[in-house]
């Protein structure tokens, strides 16, 4: 399941922004102001996911660290196979959805381009909420939680910026979720 997490957040943050830059007719208006701060937000955010990945990535070449990974995650998966058998079977097609993306892509055939993220985001959606439905056993959340800290603070050896990382990354979510809002049309009242 952490490799269809990082085939999915690769996707959002690589391959959507390049698709949304190729789906902008030619003679496209400049952005405005605000436009443009919200690509810098996005941006910023898109580095620090990646310095946390390496940072994760790094963390996680400590022997005890990485069984304990391991271990963890296969806990986790073999209670989501319990609670939702039907995404045993979808791995492999999680796996050919990675690889049909990056074929639309390159051969910039949008339709299909969109139609495999669109199915790819709903399969994410089924094992997060897998994931999380697991999860709330007090048992399995408390080895998570557990394991979370010890990987923070892992993390944190190697880079003492990581909590001021952590938190800019939350602000940043922040105001990308308002400027969100902010584009979306009023609701209509019925």
């Amino acid at each position: 399941m952490p490799m269809f997490r990082s085939a999915v957040f690769t996707l959002a943050l690589l391959a959507a922004p390049a698709a949304l830059s190729a789906q902008q007719p030619a003679a496209a208006p400049a952005p405005t102001p605000a436009e443009q701060e919200t690509r810098a937000w996005l941006q910023e955010l898109q580095q620090i996911g990646a310095k946390l990945q390496a940072l994760q990535v790094q963390a996680l070449t400590d022997p005890a660290l990485k069984a304990q990974h391991e271990a963890l995650g296969a806990e986790i998966e073999s209670a989501v196979r319990k609670a939702d058998p039907s995404l045993a079977g979808l791995t492999e097609r999680v796996q050919a959805l990675d690889t049909q993306i990056r074929e639309a892509q390159q051969k910039g055939d949008r339709d299909a381009f969109q139609k495999l993220v669109t199915e790819g985001r709903q399969l994410e959606e089924r094992f997060v909420r897998a994931r999380a439905t697991v999860l709330q056993d007090p048992a399995l959340a408390a080895k998570a939680k557990s394991f979370g800290e010890t990987l923070e603070k892992k993390m944190i050896e190697l880079d003492a910026s990581l909590p001021r990382m952590l938190a800019r990354g939350q602000e940043l979510q922040g105001k990308l979720e308002t400027a969100l809002k902010a584009q979306q049309p009023p609701a209509r009242k019925r």
